[in-house]
């Protein structure tokens, strides 16, 4: 084969996929030849390849031009302008740049690319599956389309039905809204204008239901061990139950008598009192914990987790005394 003749056979296996409306509820696919490409067209179901048109066609069902624009991820795809849907990015179609692909709204692939986007803006991993699993409800109370071909309308439907018809809080409402909001901001790259006609939650005073001090004497009663030094601490010191549970020895500081709480609500640090009914049992407690810890150490594990990137920062921290957990795991976990 000649130099030229190699040259015009890259070029044709390299140019664009064309998407195009076809005829009795089909999409057109001109697929430029590559093995990846057919083998990827051939993972579709319902797919046909015409030899004498030279092209595929896969069904046209709801959410198949996402599915096929995120089965050809980084590569150039021109979608015919009558199938685009409204308020997608026509101004980067028209400058011939190669079309961004979302995942299929069914698929995992759109959960994983809210995670990574929660991930690398430090959002806490309960924040991070409370947003996930609105957005999965989201697209299932529009059966299934693509986020990307919907926008404000679908927005408002979904946040009045949560009104109406499930009668959640303002809050939970407000949660809900802030979730899709950061899916269309942060991950479709793409602004939300005002969304109208929502039907709003009502907020409600409720008066708080308090114990009094003769009821938890008797709740601390019933308790012994270190379900009663948490218990103690999250009374005595105000700390919510994860900040609790990731409580480091290092954290504690019994000539002060006070406590740090590391990445507590909205990543923040603080100060708060140690409780002095805790101290000589919270001291024994931690000394048992030393000595299983000594243990774990010649057993060749007694390692724990670090924050974000101390691992990769401090390689030994992890099995340092002072970075263990004040209320470990009862058994060895991986």
């Amino acid at each position: 084969m000649s130099a030229r003749a190699m040259g015009l056979c890259r070029t044709m296996t390299r140019g664009p996929i064309e998407i195009k409306p076809g005829e009795a509820g089909r999409l057109i696919l001109v697929l430029p030849y590559t093995l990846g490409r057919v083998a990827k067209i051939k993972s579709v179901d319902g797919r046909r390849w015409h030899q004498q048109e030279k092209h595929w066609t896969v069904p046209h069902t709801d959410g198949a031009l996402a599915y096929l624009l995120a089965l050809f991820a980084d590569e150039p795809v021109k979608v015919d302008a009558s199938l685009r849907p409204p308020n997608t990015h026509a101004d980067r179609e028209s400058s011939h740049e190669p079309v961004r692909p979302h995942a299929l709204a069914t698929s995992p692939e759109l959960l994983d690319q809210v995670r990574r986007a929660m991930r690398t803006r430090h959002y806490s991993p309960r924040t991070e599956e409370t947003y996930a699993g609105w957005i999965k409800r989201f697209i299932f109370f529009h059966n299934k389309r693509h986020p990307a071909e919907m926008g404000e309308q679908e927005i408002a439907r979904f946040l009045s039905s949560l009104a109406t018809e499930s009668h959640v809080s303002a809050s939970t409402q407000n949660q809900a809204f802030n979730a899709i909001l950061f899916l269309y901001q942060e991950v479709l790259q793409r602004k939300i204008g005002l969304i109208e006609g929502v039907v709003r939650a009502k907020g409600h005073r409720r008066v708080p239901v308090v114990l009094t001090k003769e009821e938890v004497q008797r709740l601390l009663a019933s308790l012994e061990g270190p379900p009663w030094l948490m218990a103690m601490l999250l009374y005595g010191a105000g700390l919510r139950l994860m900040e609790c549970c990731r409580l480091r020895v290092k954290d504690i500081d019994f000539s002060k008598y006070q406590i740090v709480v590391r990445a507590g609500k909205g990543d923040k640090d603080r100060h708060t009192m140690l409780p002095g009914a805790v101290t000589e049992l919270l001291l024994r407690h931690l000394q048992a914990m030393k000595r299983q810890h000594e243990e774990d150490l010649k057993a060749g594990v007694g390692r724990v987790s670090l924050h974000n990137a101390l691992e990769r920062k401090y390689p030994s921290a992890g099995r340092e005394w002072g970075w263990q957990w004040v209320f470990p795991a009862t058994s060895h976990y991986t």
